[in-house]
């Protein structure tokens, strides 16, 4: 029996306590105190939560940046972070938002570009960290010659005279404002093979009264005059990853961590690295009511900012929806011009019968008159509306929506 165990179970299980007892022993627990012994290593496995002060003092920068008044062309530099992962914040009227959680770690101004030497002006923006062993020769010497370490991911970011900024400069999250909208750009996750549906969006085919053609591209030729496919028409084949610019607004950032929670999408996996920068076209516009730091945030020495900021919530109630009206106001005119009409011809035919009846037997006797809704509506379009028209309408709302006797009412 020894033999057979000891064939079938590895040597690691035949070992005893000691390591010296021979024979096979038993060495598979029950789930109920594997999962017992997990929760009272837990602690010590895992890193505690980490302790995020309400204020701090940032570390000075450069002397030789100083503040800017922004004039119209001024543009301002982005940063480089990492998307960590997507998450839900509540503002103060209670409502979620779904954010984008992403690091900022380890940016570096790495090397200036002037017109005088290269044509343009722009930053090259370092972060990341990335070992020696994987970096070009050229990439180490560009990182020595900045004073920083070596960087796991280089951007460059076009920028104005006015907001350049010194070799070796570190970004932080307060460099953007929350509630400013700002682009972020990266690139989208790999799908694979696609069809027409998801990578390009098509409605597909009919789904009723067919078989095997709901998600079909349809006809991609000219006809039988050509018997071709034009280049670039849209069909199946590989989906991402691709180039793609977001739009999306700076919810909160945390300066302890440096962390920017991005109200929206941003494209890529997490891990991957993004741009962050100010928005251009009718965003810019849109930021015009938010003062961002130029060239870039610059502390006052000695003074306490908050670490959490969160951008500012709207000033009504978005749970607060406004009464809507019983009807369409768009319509509500046609509307009282038809009824007037029926009006009209209901107290024609209560005054030649002055007889206690209901609405629905008025509208049956109404119908065998000829009178109906074709007739009237034909009549709506003919001018000539008169006030006392218009006032008969209360009254024939009585009639018609509240049920009274035509007698009372008329």
């Amino acid at each position: 029996m020894t033999s057979v165990l000891a064939r079938t179970r590895p040597a690691a299980c035949r070992r005893g306590l000691l390591g010296s007892q021979a024979g096979p022993v038993r060495t598979f627990f029950n789930s109920k105190w594997v999962r017992r012994i997990e929760r009272l290593t837990a602690p010590s496995r895992r890193p505690p939560p980490p302790v995020i002060p309400e204020k701090e003092v940032p570390p000075p920068v450069d002397p030789s940046v100083t503040p800017v008044n922004p004039v119209l062309g001024s543009k301002r530099p982005g940063i480089c972070a990492f998307k960590i992962g997507c998450m839900g914040l509540w503002d103060e009227w209670g409502q979620k938002h779904a954010v984008t959680v992403c690091k900022v770690h380890n940016s570096h101004v790495m090397r200036q570009k002037t017109i005088a030497r290269n044509g343009y002006e722009a930053l090259q923006v370092g972060t990341g960290w990335r070992t020696l062993g994987l970096h070009e020769r050229r990439r180490i010497g560009c990182c020595i010659r900045a004073g920083v370490e070596p960087k796991h991911h280089i951007e460059e970011f076009r920028v104005s005279s006015d907001c350049m900024l010194p070799v070796g400069h570190e970004f932080s999250v307060r460099h953007f404002v929350p509630g400013q909208r700002v682009f972020v750009s990266g690139w989208s996750r790999g799908k694979g093979w696609q069809g027409v549906v998801t990578r390009w969006r098509f409605a597909g085919q009919q789904v009723h009264k067919a078989t095997g053609g709901m998600r079909m591209p349809g006809s991609i030729s000219r006809g039988m005059s050509s018997s071709k496919v034009d280049k670039y028409k849209k069909q199946p084949g590989h989906m991402g990853p691709d180039p793609r610019v977001t739009n999306c607004t700076v919810f909160r950032i945390e300066s302890t961590r440096n962390l920017i929670f991005l109200k929206g999408a941003v494209p890529g996996s997490a891990g991957h690295p993004i741009k962050i920068f100010d928005g251009r076209g009718i965003t810019w516009y849109r930021n015009t009511y938010i003062k961002a730091p130029t060239p870039t945030f610059i502390p006052k020495p000695g003074l306490e900012y908050p670490v959490t900021v969160q951008m500012p919530a709207t000033s009504e109630d978005p749970f607060l929806y406004p009464e809507r009206p019983r009807y369409d106001p768009r319509n509500t005119l046609v509307f009282i011009v038809i009824m007037s009409y029926i009006l009209k011809a209901v107290q024609d035919f209560v005054n030649a019968n002055p007889v206690s009846c209901s609405s629905e037997k008025a509208h049956e006797l109404l119908s065998q008159e000829g009178v109906n809704l074709g007739t009237i509506g034909n009549a709506v379009l003919q001018p000539g509306i008169t006030a006392d028209e218009a006032n008969a309408v209360v009254r024939c709302l009585e009639i018609l929506f509240r049920h009274e006797d035509l007698a009372k009412s008329a």
